[in-house]
Parts: structure tokens; sequence; C-alpha cells
């Protein structure tokens, strides 16, 4: 075995033990780890979508929030007209000059929603992880295709206005 003690200390020194990361940890110190984020009004009785767009594989966690009572749906395999609007990536890790191959998107065009993935419903003022979270082992492996992403505020009448926003955090295996 390589020695990785000049690059990394695996042995904590106060107590002889070994230490252990996680791989969500571990992926941003490979600079595999990526974010996409974004925030949009939504009109009452109205809705908003984003696009995931993976070109290898990508293991997704999203996690949405709302002003207004919402609900909360991602499709995969969705047929896109058109892209809509790109939103930035970020490698978490600075020091990395990886880029992310899978891209994201708010607005898209959509000719079919495709297969339903899952459908949250997230109260008013609250905050849901949609399909896990920082620290959970819910995750989506997600294969190569277009995925959507919509919240739809349409759950009470008259809707009132909110808004909405989406955490996008995946890395690409490689």
């Amino acid at each position: 075995m390589a020695d990785l003690s000049t690059r990394y200390r695996v042995v904590d020194t106060i107590n002889d033990s070994l230490v252990v990361q996680g791989e969500d940890h571990t992926n941003i110190h490979r600079g595999v780890f990526f974010s996409s984020s974004d925030n949009e009004p939504i009109l009452g009785d109205d809705t908003q979508e984003w696009m995931i767009r993976v070109t290898d594989s990508a293991h997704l966690r999203m996690t949405v929030s709302v002003a207004v009572d919402m609900l909360f749906d991602f499709y995969g395999g969705a047929t896109i007209a058109a892209t809509g609007t790109s939103m930035p990536v970020a490698n978490r890790n600075t020091f990395s000059s990886n880029t992310a191959s899978t891209t994201c998107f708010v607005g898209p065009t959509v000719t079919d929603d495709g297969t339903p993935l899952l459908r949250v419903y997230i109260p008013a003022g609250g905050k849901q992880t949609a399909a896990g979270n920082y620290e959970s082992f819910m995750e989506w492996v997600l294969s190569p295709g277009d995925y959507l992403i919509r919240v739809s505020n349409n759950i009470i009448a008259p809707a009132s206005a909110g808004r909405a926003g989406v955490i996008l955090n995946f890395y690409e295996p490689v």
C-alpha cells in the first residue's frame, strides 16, 4: 500500500485511531462533488420547473424550500424541447479544476414529464429534503438522461404567491 502520510493523515496522532470520513467528504476532497441552486417566485396557482441533464451518471441529493404550501414532483426521462436558463454548477473543492458533466437549468420547455419518481407535499414555510440531505444515505443514482423537478403552487385555493428554491448536490463517479 502506498504511503499517504505526506498527503493525508490517516491516523489520529493523539489517540492512535483510524480517521474515517464520509463518502461525500471524500468526494469533495477528490474534486468530484458539485452544487447548483436556484430560487424563483411562483405566482398563485402556478408552477416552476428545473431540469437536470445527466450525460454520464450522477449521485443526486435535492433540498427544496418553499414559502407557501406547495407540491414537489421529480420525474425521470423527461422530454425537453428547450433547456431554459443555465444554472451555475460549482465544484465544492475550489482547489480542483474538475468540471461537472451534469448540467442544471431553470425554466425548461417540457413536452413530456417522463416517469414519476417522487411526489412530496411541502407545508407552508417549511423546508423539506425531497430526496435526502447532506448526511443521508438517501440519494438518487441517475443514469444518463433528462430529469424534471416541478414545484406546484396549487395545493390550496386560492393559492398565494410564494417562492421556491432548490439545492442540487451531486457527485459524479470517475
